[in-house]
C-alpha cells in the first residue's frame, strides 16, 4: 500500500509551511498500528495541507493516497479519514458553516485564472475531481460499512459531492430504510438537506421530521428544511430548531456527528440566520437564553442570529478571524465611532443588545469585532453597556475563567487552566462559579484532593450551584460512590446535564449495592428518554448485576440500535449472553466490541463474567492485546 507515494515530487509542491516533503511520511503514518502516531499524523496534516481551511498545491496530490488507506478494510480509524477527505473538498463544513469548494467552473476559465496567479480556484477544483474518483468507495461504506461512525461519515463525505446528487440521493433515501443507527440516520438526513434541488424540500426530510423518533435525527431534517426555504415546512423546522435551542439537552448525541461544528445552540443559531427578520424573531427568547449559557465561540452563531433578527442585514461583510480578546483590545482604536441611537431602538433591539452586554462570554471572542462593527454596535462591552444605561463593568476574573475554559476544554491543557483560575480565584474569592471551574480543571489533571477543596469552597459559596454538584460526583466517584450518587442527584434535581447525572447516580447506587434503587431510576429514564442510549446501557449492566441476563439483553439491544458502535454496551451484552451459556452470540459480541475499542480487550479478558469461553480458541484469539481500564461515570466538557 502507498508504494506509489516517489511517484510524487514532493519537493515541488508546497502547504502553509513550505515543501511538502513531510506529506508521504504522514500518510505513511495514517496506517501506523500506534494510535498517538496516527493522531499525530492527522494533527499535522490538518495543519499543512488543510491550515485553517486553506487548500494548497499539495492537497490534491495527497487525495488518492488518502483513498487507497480508505479502501484497506486493515487502515484503522477509516471515518477519521473521510473526515479529513471531507474537510480537504469543503473547507469548514458543518450544519453552521457553509462549504469553501469547487463550484463548477469551466476548465478553461480556471486555466486563464492560474495564468493570471490566482489559483485557489484550481487548486478546489483539482481536490474536488480526486475525491470524486472515490465515489463507488464511499456509496459501498454508507451501504455496507460495520461501524455506524464509519457510515455515516460516508454520508457526511457525499454531501459534498454535489455534482452527483442525481446518483447519489436515491442510495441515501434507500439506506434510510435500512439504517438502525440514530448518528448515522442524523448524518443520512444532513447529506439530503445539502444535496436537495431547489424543487421544494425533500420528501424524505419532511418524512424524517414528521415520524422519526429520534430527536437528534428530527432535529438535523429541520435544518435541512429551513434551508429548503418552504413556507408551511419551514415553520414547523423553525419550531423544532427554537426548541432545541432552548433545551439542548433534549437532542442527546449532537456533539458526535461529524456535522456539528461547536456545540448545538450556537450551531442552529447560524442556521436560523437565514430565515426572514419576521420569523426569525419568534425565536429571540430562546437565543438571549442560550446566550446566558453559552461558552466562547458559542456565542457567535447566537449573536449573529439575534443581531440579522433585530437589526437586519449588516454592513461590511465581517473581517478575517481572530482568537482572542487580545485580539479585539489591539483594535480597540479602529472601532467606528456607534451609529446606534438609544432612543430609536426597538424594544426587540434593546432586548438583544442586553443579553449581549449582560453576557461576558461574548466579550472574549475577537471574532466578532468586525460583526459588531458592521452594525454601528460599539466593539468593548463596557461601552455598549453605557449606551444602553447598564451598569457592567470589566470583570478580569471572569476573564480569566473564560481563558482557563479554552485551554481546558479546546487545547486539553488542564494546567494551564488551572494556573489561570488560581489567579481568578485571588481576584474573585467569592465567586462560586471560579471555584466550581477550578475544581474542574483540578479534576481534568487527576489532582482530586485539591479539585475537593475547591468544591469545597463553590459549594460553600453556593449550595444551589449545580456544575458544583456534578463534579463533585465525578470527583469522589471511585472513593466515596455513596457521596458522589448524592451529588449526581442533587446535579440532577438542579438540573445540570440531568439525563447523564441520573445515569451517573444509578452507577453509583449499583457500586454501593442499591442495586434495586439504581433499576428504578433507570427504568424511569429510559421510559422518559427512549432515545438515550447511555440510558440503556446502565440498565443493560444494572440488569446484568442483578441476574435478570435475558432481560439485560433486551435493555442493551436498544442500546445499541441507537448507537451499533457502543463498544461497552457490546461488552456487557457479550457478558450476559456468556452467563446464559450462549457461547455464539457472547463471542460475536466480544468481537464488536474490541472491534470498536481494542483497548477493552485486556478488559474483557480478565472480566470472570466469560470464564465460560476462557479455553475457547476465537475468545483467545480477540483478546490478546494490551491492557485498558474499563468505563466509568461519563463526564462531558
Amino acid at each position: 500500500m502507498l508504494e506509489r507515494l516517489h511517484n510524487i515530487d514532493w519537493s515541488s509542491l508546497t502547504h502553509a509551511y513550505g515543501a511538502a516533503t513531510d506529506v508521504p511520511g504522514l500518510l505513511r503514518a495514517l496506517a501506523a498500528d500506534d494510535h498517538q502516531a496516527r493522531k499525530d499524523a492527522y494533527w499535522e496534516l490538518y495543519g499543512n495541507i488543510f491550515h485553517q481551511g486553506t487548500r494548497y498545491p499539495a492537497t490534491a496530490p495527497a487525495v488518492p493516497f488518502l483513498l487507497e488507506l480508505l479502501a484497506d478494510p486493515h487502515t484503522p480509524d477509516r471515518h477519521e479519514l473521510l473526515l479529513l477527505l471531507t474537510h480537504l473538498v469543503t473547507g469548514q463544513f458543518s450544519v453552521a458553516a457553509d462549504p469553501v469548494m469547487y463550484a463548477g467552473e469551466p476548465d478553461d476559465g480556471l486555466s486563464l485564472a492560474a495564468r493570471d496567479g490566482d489559483d485557489d480556484a484550481t487548486i478546489l477544483r483539482d481536490i474536488y475531481r480526486a475525491a470524486e474518483a472515490g465515489l463507488p468507495l464511499y456509496l459501498g461504506l454508507v451501504q455496507h460499512a460495520d461501524t455506524a461512525h464509519l457510515r455515516a461519515a460516508a454520508s457526511f463525505l457525499l454531501a459534498c459531492l454535489w455534482t452527483r446528487a442525481a446518483v447519489t440521493v436515491p442510495l441515501l433515501r434507500a439506506q434510510l430504510a435500512r439504517e438502525t443507527s440514530t448518528p448515522a440516520r442524523a448524518s443520512l438526513a444532513f447529506a439530503l438537506g445539502r444535496l436537495q434541488g431547489a424543487g421544494g424540500p425533500d420528501p424524505a426530510l419532511l418524512q424524517l421530521h414528521a415520524h422519526d423518533p429520534a430527536p437528534l435525527v428530527r432535529l438535523i431534517a429541520a435544518v435541512g428544511l429551513v434551508r429548503a426555504a418552504d413556507g408551511e415546512a419551514q415553520a414547523a423546522a423553525v419550531a423544532t430548531l427554537i426548541a432545541a435551542v432552548h433545551d439542548p439537552d433534549s437532542v442527546p448525541g449532537y456533539d458526535d456527528l461529524p456535522c456539528g461544528e461547536r456545540d448545538l445552540p450556537g450551531d442552529i443559531g447560524y442556521v436560523l440566520r437565514s430565515l426572514p427578520p419576521a420569523l426569525g424573531l419568534r425565536a429571540l427568547p430562546a437565543l438571549c437564553a442560550a446566550l446566558e449559557r453559552a461558552e466562547d465561540f458559542g456565542t457567535m452563531g447566537l449573536v449573529e442570529a439575534l443581531l440579522a433578527f433585530t437589526f437586519g442585514e449588516p454592513g461590511p461583510e465581517p473581517g478575517p478571524e481572530l482568537g482572542s480578546e487580545d485580539d479585539l483590545e489591539d483594535m480597540s482604536e479602529q472601532t467606528a465611532t456607534p451609529t446606534l441611537d438609544p432612543q430609536l431602538l426597538t424594544p426587540e433591539q434593546r432586548q438583544a443588545l442586553t443579553a449581549m452586554a449582560t453576557t461576558h462570554e461574548l466579550w472574549t471572542i475577537g471574532n466578532l469585532f468586525f460583526v459588531l462593527r458592521s452594525y454601528g454596535i460599539p466593539t468593548q462591552r463596557a461601552e455598549l453597556a453605557a449606551l444602553l444605561g447598564l451598569p457592567v463593568v470589566r470583570d478580569e476574573a471572569a476573564e480569566l475563567a473564560a481563558q482557563a475554559r479554552f485551554h481546558r476544554v479546546h487545547m486539553h491543557n488542564p494546567g494551564e487552566a488551572v494556573g489561570l483560575l488560581r489567579r481568578a480565584a485571588e481576584l474573585a474569592p467569592n465567586d462560586a462559579g471560579v471555584w466550581q471551574q477550578l475544581a474542574q480543571a483540578l479534576h481534568a489533571g487527576d489532582d482530586n484532593p485539591e479539585a475537593l477543596i475547591a468544591l469545597d469552597r463553590a459549594l460553600a459559596l453556593d449550595p444551589l450551584l449545580p456544575a458544583a454538584h456534578f463534579t463533585r460526583g465525578l470527583v469522589v466517584v471511585h472513593t466515596e460512590p455513596a457521596e458522589a450518587a448524592a451529588a449526581f442527584a442533587r446535579a440532577a434535581e438542579l438540573g445540570h446535564q440531568p439525563l447523564q447525572a441520573i445515569t451517573n447516580r444509578a452507577t453509583c447506587l449499583a457500586m454501593i449495592g442499591r442495586r434495586d434503587e439504581a433499576l428504578g431510576l433507570l427504568e424511569q429514564l429510559t421510559a422518559n428518554h427512549p432515545h438515550f442510549a447511555e440510558g440503556w446501557y446502565s440498565l443493560g449492566l444494572a440488569l446484568v448485576k442483578l441476574g435478570r441476563h435475558a432481560d439485560s439483553i433486551a435493555a442493551l439491544t436498544r442500546a445499541i440500535a441507537i448507537d451499533p458502535d457502543h463498544a461497552n454496551a457490546h461488552y456487557a451484552r457479550a457478558c450476559a449472553h456468556a452467563l446464559q451459556s450462549e457461547p455464539t452470540p457472547a463471542i460475536a459480541d466480544v468481537a464488536r466490541a474490541v472491534a470498536i475499542d481494542p483497548v477493552l480487550r485486556a478488559a474483557i479478558r480478565d472480566d470472570a463474567d466469560f470464564e465460560a469461553l476462557a479455553d475457547d480458541p476465537e475468545f483467545q484469539r480477540l483478546t490478546a492485546a494490551e491492557p485498558a481500564p474499563g468505563p466509568g461515570p461519563t463526564q462531558r466538557n
